[in-house]
């Protein structure tokens, strides 16, 4: 008998941010262009799209996150952008719309490689291997995989988004289950053969414990610790 007014209550205050949103829209789209404007549209289309994903309209809500990512683009004010072009990449991901899920994806890493702090960039990276797995492009998604690794372990989280972690989360998506093979000389700490708890990427003895350097082990032959 309580969800009732709860859901009332929340959807009150949904309505009242909407209609916020759009009378900052009403006033900031005319003069569309200027940087300081720019950030307040963005930020309108951005809680629309909330709205819309919250009100279960992904479509709508879609649309709108690449619109506010367009009005920071056009004033110059590309980092902003970050931020809404992840939402976007992942929101066309879970509606197979993967062309627009990539451009999203890589948009978002160009524009935040010199803003955004190394745990951001590894969870970016993270979602285009998603997103480029999910399209079938393993190849490829296994590098943006590596990289991930790579940039967990420079902001110290190596355990939690790191070589082991990411390599679970991408594996089922990836093909390396049944399908597809993870690098050589990680197979050893692939979800199926190790703990996931036990090895980050820097304990990748093959290739001197990088994620970025294991691209190019020169010990693909050998057993883990036999030099």
């Amino acid at each position: 008998m309580q969800d009732a007014p709860d859901e009332e209550a929340a959807e009150s205050a949904v309505a009242g941010l909407e209609q916020g949103a759009r009378e900052l829209l009403a006033f900031t789209e005319p003069l569309r262009g200027e940087p300081g404007v720019a950030i307040r549209t963005a930020e309108a289309l951005d809680l629309l799209g909330d709205v819309a994903a919250y009100r279960g309209d992904p479509h709508v809500a879609l649309e709108r996150y690449e619109r506010a990512a367009a009005e920071t683009n056009a004033a110059g004010l590309s980092w902003y952008a970050v931020e809404y072009e992840a939402k976007a990449s992942g929101l066309a991901a879970q509606l197979e719309e993967y062309e627009r899920a990539q451009n999203a994806a890589r948009a978002a890493l160009e524009h935040g490689a010199a803003f955004v702090p190394a745990r951001g960039r590894a969870r970016l990276h993270l979602r285009l291997a998603e997103v480029l797995a999910g399209d079938g492009q393993f190849a490829e998604a296994v590098e943006q995989v590596l990289d991930a690794a790579h940039w967990a372990d420079e902001s110290g989280e190596g355990g939690t988004l790191g070589a082991v972690p990411v390599i679970s989360s991408a594996a089922g998506c990836s093909g390396w289950t049944g399908r597809r093979r993870p690098p050589r000389c990680w197979r050893p700490y692939c979800p199926t053969s190790q703990p996931r708890s036990t090895v980050t990427a820097r304990s990748c003895r093959r290739c001197g414990g990088s994620a970025k350097r294991s691209r190019r082990c020169t010990n693909r032959g050998r057993r883990p610790g036999t030099g």
